[in-house]
């Protein structure tokens, strides 16, 4: 059974060459001269002698290495079997973020409305070293038609943690264990959003509450209109699973709508956002999770488990 270190050096070895700089954390009290009125911390890339950032005395310093090294070591624990998967690894240039996403081709489920819908179990695991993204490990849903990765609504063998200094990230991968039957109750959660149909009025108002601009309205509707062709169902038809769809669509392309023509009646183009795509998923993906969290969209769920409003 191949672990993931072995998979690791064999197709992405410059990245895992730049998750294994070896780094580490140096107190400062004084700069160019200058006596600091709070000490702060510098992670330093030992190899190349350089500063990968600054922070405040509560930063918890979690190296790459570890990290892979950790879910390396649970995956063989837990039996996790890497032979039949597909990764994606990304560290970015000057160490400032890695991401790792293992999709289990072999472990599949298919939604009920549509069994040509599928869905990919996956393994993601996020950290930085710039705190510009927490530490994330989720256990998630790939919906393959779309290439997107499916934000829980309750989360399921997840963490998301800053990097403070009661993070004990080794703990974390303890959530792996009885890993493929996190299916079933990742499939829960999702078959009750095909279960609530939509109309036009209710879909406007969840993606306004979502978008709050023209511009990102504009995008979510162009979203799941792709989304809906690829399936070949009717706008009229729509429920709340196409909107989720949409908003996860959303965060998981790094696309946005750029305004053109006159002021009083414009036009819009969807482009590539110049932002960089790790960075940028990582700030969607919180702005999806508090939509999956509001009011509104947790109205329109609970018809979908049978929950009568109290309101």
């Amino acid at each position: 059974m191949s672990t993931l270190i072995n998979i690791l050096e064999k197709n992405h070895s410059n990245d895992l060459s730049n998750a294994m700089i070896p780094v580490r954390l140096q107190e400062l009290h004084e700069v160019d001269g200058f006596t600091l009125n709070k000490p702060c911390f510098a992670v330093l890339d030992t190899n190349n002698k350089r500063s990968i950032a600054l922070h405040g005395k509560d930063y918890n310093l979690i190296p790459y290495a570890e990290i892979i090294k950790g879910l390396n070591d649970a995956l063989i624990n837990y039996g996790i079997n890497l032979d039949n998967t597909s990764i994606n690894f990304k560290v970015d240039t000057n160490l400032n973020y890695m991401r790792l996403r293992i999709l289990f081709n072999n472990i599949v489920y298919g939604l009920k409305y549509n069994d040509h819908d599928k869905l990919n179990l996956a393994i993601e695991v996020i950290s930085s070293y710039d705190a510009s993204i927490i530490f994330k490990l989720r256990t998630m849903f790939f919906r393959l038609i779309c290439s997107n990765g499916m934000s829980e609504i309750i989360p399921i063998a997840s963490s998301l943690k800053k990097h403070t200094t009661n993070l004990n990230f080794m703990n974390e991968f303890n959530q792996l264990e009885g890993f493929e039957s996190k299916v079933n109750l990742l499939a829960n959660q999702f078959e009750p959003l095909t279960k609530v149909r939509l109309t036009s009025t209710e879909i406007d108002q969840l993606f306004k509450s979502f978008g709050k601009t023209d511009n990102k309205i504009y995008l979510l509707n162009e979203l799941m209109d792709i989304d809906l062709k690829k399936i070949g169902k009717p706008r009229n038809r729509s429920t709340l699973f196409d909107v989720y769809n949409a908003v996860t669509n959303y965060s998981s392309n790094n696309q946005m709508a750029k305004t053109f023509g006159k002021r009083d009646d414009p036009e819009y183009k969807i482009e590539g956002s110049s932002m960089d795509v790790v960075k940028s998923n990582s700030q969607r993906e919180v702005e999806v999770d508090k939509f999956l969290k509001s009011k509104l969209f947790l109205f329109f769920y609970n018809k979908g488990l049978g929950i009568k409003s109290t309101n």
